[in-house]
């Protein structure tokens, strides 16, 4: 059986949450992914698209996070 590639994500919410080191509101988007978790990713890291985001939860396997989201 084949490695999974990717794990489908969808937009749940952003929330906004303090840095507990800088003290500065960060803005957190909220996905669901298509195993069932709930996960929390850093709105900035998505921005600026710096690379790869992978589950947190599944070893190795990245995020599909659409663009049009």
């Amino acid at each position: 059986m084949a490695a999974r590639q990717k794990i489908k994500t969808k937009f749940v919410d952003i929330i906004t949450v303090v840095d507990p080191e800088t003290g500065l509101e960060v803005e957190v988007e909220i996905r669901k992914l298509e195993t069932g978790a709930i996960v929390g990713i850093d709105g900035s890291f998505l921005e600026h698209d710096i690379g790869p985001i992978y589950s947190p939860y599944d070893r190795g396997v990245q995020l599909e996070i659409p663009d049009d989201e």
